[in-house]
């Protein structure tokens, strides 16, 4: 079913692509993670305090009744050494990375925006167009008609109702072809907001199948 976008405005969709684009989604993932890697890799700086628990038990040799038991526990300070710049270099690694993160996330904002415009413009547009298109088959129809009575009566000739039917052929598959790209247009504008599911998938389906008449 064609239809107008909902809601009509532009600005609208764009909006919403910035928040439910898959692409911006994943992107943003990936920066999360990008930031996570540099406070990881900052970490291995860091002391770290672990708990120790240990427990033993001795027996006297000959003796098998005698036996005596001890328990311990303790803070353990470790102090990463020196590693020959190791981890500075995997810090660097990790902020370089961070820096790709950004700029993807960045394109992925772009290319959303980009996408949303022109298929927004693509279904506004190609709807106005199914419209004309709709009222050229119409006036199309008529003039078929009436040069198929001219000829039974005689006042149009078999190369008069070629030509015409011609005509109306033609415009009959621009309305088809019309009718595809403006519903294509629909299937991209909810793509790059991050809302196409198989319901918008069948609709094309069943367009291909049993194409609308004029």
């Amino acid at each position: 079913m064609l239809q107008r976008p909902q809601p009509e405005a532009m600005d609208a969709w764009i909006e919403a692509s910035r928040q439910g684009n898959l692409a911006i989604q994943e992107q943003a993932l990936l920066l999360e993670v990008a930031r996570y890697e540099i406070s990881s890799r900052r970490a291995e700086h860091l002391p770290t305090l672990d708990l120790v628990a240990s427990q033993s038990m001795q027996e006297r040799p000959n003796i098998a009744t005698e036996r005596s038991e001890s328990a311990s526990l303790g803070l353990r300070l470790s102090m990463p050494l020196y590693a020959g710049g190791r981890t500075s270099a995997a810090v660097r690694e990790a902020q370089a990375l961070l820096i790709q993160a950004e700029a993807a996330l960045d394109d992925a904002r772009r290319a959303a925006e980009l996408d949303t415009r022109h298929a927004w413009l693509g279904v506004v547009g190609g709807l106005g167009r199914v419209r004309a298109l709709e009222a050229a088959t119409l006036s199309a129809d008529s003039a078929l008609a009436a040069n198929r009575l001219g000829y039974r009566v005689g006042m149009r000739t078999s190369i008069d109702v070629l030509e015409v039917q011609s005509q109306y052929s033609e415009i009959v598959q621009q309305l088809s072809r019309a009718r595809y790209d403006t519903l294509l247009a629909q299937l991209r504008l909810k793509a790059a907001v991050g809302s196409l599911d198989e319901r918008d998938l069948h609709a094309l389906s069943d367009l291909l199948e049993t194409p609308e008449k004029p």
